[in-house]
C-alpha cells in the first residue's frame, strides 16, 4: 500500500517509479491518510509512505522520499525481500565460474588472457547499458515551457518566509480562480503537521492539498527564489528555492504533467 497526506501527489510519482522498478509487485492506488485509517489492510504486506504515519496491525510502515534517493531504494528492496514480495537477485557474473564451466567442454590454451577477455566483455556490456539508458533519459527531456504557462512562471528574488512563499506561487491559481485562498491554508496546514514530506527533491517543493481543499479547476505555476525561505523549521535541508504549486479537481487530470515533472527532476538529479 502506498501512503500520502492527499493521496493525489507525492505518492502518484512515488507509485510510478516502485512500478517501474518492481514490475513483479501489487501496488495499490495511493491512499490518503484518512482511507489508510479506515481501511482493512486485507493483504496487504508492506506500507510506503510519503509521510509518518502510524503502524497499524503489525505492518510494517517504510517512510521514504517522493523521489526515492540511493539509500531509500535499498531500503524499499530489502523491505519488500524481507516481505517475500521481490526474488533476491541473482549474484554477479563471475568469472571464475565461466572459466570452469568452458574448460569443461574446450581446451584453454592461455587462462588469463582468456580471463582478461572475459572480464573486458562484461565491462564493456555493462557501460553500452547504461550510455544507451542515459540516452533514452535525454530524448525525453521536458522543458518548464511544456508544463506551465508563460503566466504561471514566476521568479522572485526572496520571500519574507513560507507563508509569503507559497502566496507568490499561487498567486497565479488565485487570479484566474483556479483555487480559492483556503487551498494555500490548508497547504501551510499540511506542513506544519507532516514536515517536508512535499520536498521532492532538495530545494524542490511540491506543494498541493486535496481536491475538496478550495480547487476550482486543475492547474499549475512554478516559482523560482534567487534566495532559499525555509519551510516551518530554519532548518538548511528544508530551504526550498522551487515551489511548484498543482491543484487537481479529481485524481487523475494532473498525472501526465505530473509525470513530466519528476522526469525534469530526475534530470537535474542526473
Amino acid at each position: 500500500m502506498i501512503v500520502c497526506s492527499s493521496g493525489i501527489g507525492t505518492s502518484r510519482i512515488l507509485k510510478q517509479q516502485l512500478e517501474d522498478r518492481f514490475p513483479e509487485v501489487a501496488f495499490s492506488k495511493p491512499y490518503n491518510t484518512l482511507s489508510y485509517e479506515n481501511s482493512s489492510l486485507e493483504d496487504i504486506k508492506l506500507i510506503v509512505s510519503t509521510i509518518k504515519i502510524k503502524n497499524r496491525k503489525g505492518i510494517n510502515v517504510l517512510k521514504v522520499s517522493a523521489i526515492p534517493g540511493k539509500q531509500d531504494w535499498k531500503n524499499i528492496e530489502s523491505a519488500l525481500k524481507k516481505e517475500g514480495l521481490v526474488e533476491t537477485k541473482n549474484p554477479k557474473m563471475n568469472i571464475e565460474g565461466l572459466l570452469d564451466i568452458i574448460s569443461e567442454y574446450a581446451r584453454i590454451e592461455n587462462v588469463n588472457e582468456l580471463k582478461k577477455a572475459l572480464k573486458q566483455y562484461i565491462e564493456n556490456s555493462s557501460t553500452n547499458f547504461l550510455n544507451n539508458k542515459s540516452k533514452i533519459t535525454n530524448n525525453s527531456h521536458t522543458k518548464l515551457e511544456e508544463i506551465f504557462t508563460k503566466s504561471n512562471i514566476s521568479f522572485v528574488d526572496h520571500a519574507n518566509n513560507f507563508r509569503e512563499a507559497l502566496s507568490l506561487a499561487f498567486e497565479p491559481l488565485i487570479k484566474n480562480r483556479s483555487i480559492e485562498t483556503k487551498y494555500i491554508d490548508k497547504i501551510e496546514y499540511l506542513t506544519k503537521k507532516y514536515g517536508p514530506y512535499m520536498m521532492i527533491e532538495k530545494g524542490v517543493l511540491l506543494a498541493h492539498a486535496k481536491p475538496g481543499d478550495g480547487v476550482n479547476k486543475t492547474d499549475f505555476s512554478f516559482l523560482l527564489l534567487k534566495k532559499p525561505v525555509h519551510l516551518v523549521n530554519n532548518n538548511d535541508i528544508e530551504a526550498i528555492k522551487i515551489i511548484i504549486g498543482f491543484a487537481t479537481v479529481d485524481t487523475s487530470s494532473h498525472l501526465e504533467k505530473l509525470n513530466d515533472i519528476m522526469k525534469i527532476c530526475k534530470m537535474e538529479r542526473q
